[in-house]
């Protein structure tokens, strides 16, 4: 699915607004984060969405096939 609700008070990997939804308003914040030098959340972890220690296209990319495509699940920020 592509509406992911966090556990009240947790942060979800993906959640770039943090709104405890993940869907396209996540993916423009972070293509802000990723090209329009946008701040990023003091969670930077958070769109770190595919979880390779850096926030970058990829993560913009796995994001946008999570959200349209039904792709693979972000990993959990708690693992």
């Amino acid at each position: 699915s592509s509406q992911l609700s966090a556990t009240p008070g947790h942060y979800q990997r993906g959640d770039v607004n943090l709104n405890q939804t993940i869907d396209v308003m996540d993916v423009i914040a972070l293509i802000n984060q990723a090209f329009a030098n946008a701040p990023l959340n003091t969670y930077w972890q958070i769109s770190d969405v595919n979880a390779d220690g850096r926030v970058d296209v990829r993560d913009v990319l796995f994001l946008i096939q999570y959200v349209f495509s039904n792709g693979a699940e972000p990993k959990s920020l708690y693992q």
